[in-house]
């Protein structure tokens, strides 16, 4: 829970740092096919997963556009996104997946994507 509460403040930083200036985007672009893609459906999308193509009541995320329902806030707003507030908590609830939080890495890999104005590339 310590390390959810330490990146949770360090993205707001990065986050509070950008009203003022601009946040600094890594040139290399991360793709949603090889990168978020398999990073969502390894952890929220298995077959064990809740937002699997049968994950009951949860909304799919399978393809780009499920993830973009989620991923409603790019570039500067990045933060603000439902998708960035489920991984790190920000919604006041537990961080998802529920029990197995994902990695700083891969949060920060998302985050970036996001940043980068979530392509579909």
């Amino acid at each position: 829970m310590q390390r959810k509460k330490w990146l949770v403040l360090l993205m707001m930083g990065l986050w509070t740092s950008a009203c003022t200036q601009e946040p600094v985007i890594p040139e290399k672009s991360i793709s949603f096919s090889s990168t978020v893609l398999p990073l969502i459906k390894n952890n929220c999308a298995s077959a064990n997963g809740c937002h699997g193509a049968s994950g009951g009541e949860a909304r799919s995320l399978t393809s780009y556009d499920d993830v973009m329902h989620y991923a409603d806030a790019t570039g500067k707003k990045a933060m603000k996104s439902k998708l960035m507030h489920a991984i790190t908590a920000l919604n006041g609830e537990e961080a998802m997946p529920p029990g197995n939080p994902l990695p700083d890495e891969q949060i920060k890999t998302i985050y970036i994507w996001l940043l980068q104005g979530a392509p579909n590339n």
